[in-house]
């Protein structure tokens, strides 16, 4: 190691957690973005080869890094990923790397980071990927509502938070506002198991977004679904998997897909909601672009009622066979209704759909 002469104790850093004696703990995965990582007492952390960077704490406690990043990097994908004792991150942290594009997976199964500083990403405005950003930090028990403010080019939020299981209480209303580029919110918030409910407003400025599959899948703490959730992303294409596992929701609005005219795929989005209790008759009547509705309600063993119809009043399964009017061919409907048997028209249901 290199120890410099009258160096000041690293104030601004990262902190690592180590729980036992000489404990080994990773860095960094990525020490190739690194011009420089300094320890608190002044030491210099030599940087050599490429992948993962190691470092054994002699003694048990909380550690102060200080990770000076090199200013031309444009792609900082995994770079903190599986730093499970990485506990704290400073705000400036990526202050001087404005040419970056990419934070996939940056901080993937950093399982022991309690929080993130709001202005993290403030001066990375060219960024076009978070996705995977924080998948696995099972610690996190909040998100900073200007977190992404300035990323205004961004395009893919897909498991942004997926299996952030620590966060609990509300997604701040404005988090994407800012964010009116984005296309993919695939997976963002799937695994979140603490989530309670979901702001309306939570994707309004959000137009350009075609996919939102597996969204909220297996968020078993919900227990409602805001109408207006998607009322401005008329361009979506795909809702499957979105709210797969929802145990906790007990309804559907009525309106909640009423704008969503190019939708094509509805497969599974509400398989395994076993706490519904009814499709609201015209869910799916200004949807005429779905050619997918395979396994849309699939053990949702609690409904009851009928199938949702559309604007003829004839129900949803008359769009597959020889189709209907007004309504593209649906050509993958298996399990659609599968184990609904407490629907009261479920024996009318074509075998093909249950």
């Amino acid at each position: 190691m290199i120890k410099n002469a009258n160096v000041e104790p690293v104030q601004t850093c990262c902190v690592y957690t180590t729980t036992e004696a000489s404990q080994s703990v990773q860095l960094t995965n990525k020490q190739e973005y690194a011009n420089k990582i300094t320890l608190e007492d002044g030491t210099d952390i030599p940087i050599t080869g490429t992948g993962a960077l190691n470092y054994t704490f002699a003694e048990v406690g909380d550690h102060k890094v200080a990770i000076e990043f090199k200013e031309d990097v444009t792609n900082f994908s995994s770079c903190l990923s599986n730093c499970v004792r990485l506990t704290s991150i400073p705000e400036n942290l990526f202050a001087n790397n404005t040419a970056v594009t990419n934070f996939s997976r940056c901080f993937l199964n950093c399982s022991g980071l309690t929080s993130i500083p709001e202005n993290l990403f403030a001066n990375n405005t060219a960024v076009t990927a978070f996705n995977d950003c924080f998948s696995g930090c099972r610690g996190l028990t909040n998100i900073p509502e200007n977190l992404f403010a300035n990323n205004t080019a961004v395009i893919n939020f897909g498991n942004c938070f997926a299996y952030c299981s620590g966060l609990t209480g509300d997604i701040p209303e404005t988090l994407f506002a800012n964010n009116t580029a984005v296309t993919n919110f695939s997976g963002c918030f799937q695994g979140c198991i603490g989530l309670t409910s979901i702001p309306e407003k939570l994707f309004s400025t959000n137009t350009a977004v075609t996919i939102f599959s597996g969204c909220f899948k297996g968020c078993i703490g919900l227990t409602s679904i805001p109408e207006n959730l998607f009322t401005n992303n008329t361009a979506v294409t795909n809702f499957s998997w979105c709210f797969q596992g929802c145990k906790g929701l007990t309804s559907i609005p009525e309106k909640l897909f009423s704008t969503n005219t190019a939708v094509t795929i509805f497969s599974y989005c509400f398989d395994n909601c076993s706490g519904l209790t009814s499709i609201p008759a015209n869910l799916f009547a200004n949807c005429p672009n779905v050619t997918d509705f395979s396994g849309c309600f699939r053990y949702c063993s609690g409904l009851t009622g009928n199938v949702p119809v559309d604007n003829d009043a004839t129900p949803i399964y008359n769009r597959s066979g020889e189709g209907k009017e007004g309504y593209a061919k649906v050509t993958i409907y298996s399990d659609c209704f599968y184990n609904c048997t407490g629907l009261t028209d479920y024996s009318s249901i074509p075998s093909g759909w249950k």
